[in-house]
């Protein structure tokens, strides 16, 4: 998630799409990540909390900081032989 959190941070989509799911991934190719959460412009801070975990999935709640109040959504993670990856983002 820290991974994932500074891509976003810093804007930088490719890498954000790199904790994606295959399938996910490829709703991102007409959608940009940073909409995909729900934001236009990327965040000065960001806070996750981890909601709830199995060995195979997760839960996580992450929040989006601007100088204007924030954005909160849900992740959902599964854990792929590639690692941990985003399955489905919900705006919260």
């Amino acid at each position: 998630m820290l991974g994932f959190g500074a891509a976003i941070e810093r804007g930088d989509g490719q890498a954000a799409v790199a904790y994606f799911t295959p399938s996910l991934a490829a709703q991102a190719a007409t959608t940009s990540p940073l909409a995909m959460l729900g934001i236009s412009t990327s965040p000065v801070r960001y806070h996750f909390t981890i909601t709830s975990s199995t060995a195979t999935a997760g839960t996580v709640k992450l929040i989006d900081y601007f100088q204007r109040g924030h954005i909160s959504n849900r992740l959902r993670l599964v854990k792929l032989s590639s690692g941990w990856r985003i399955a489905a983002i919900t705006r919260i």
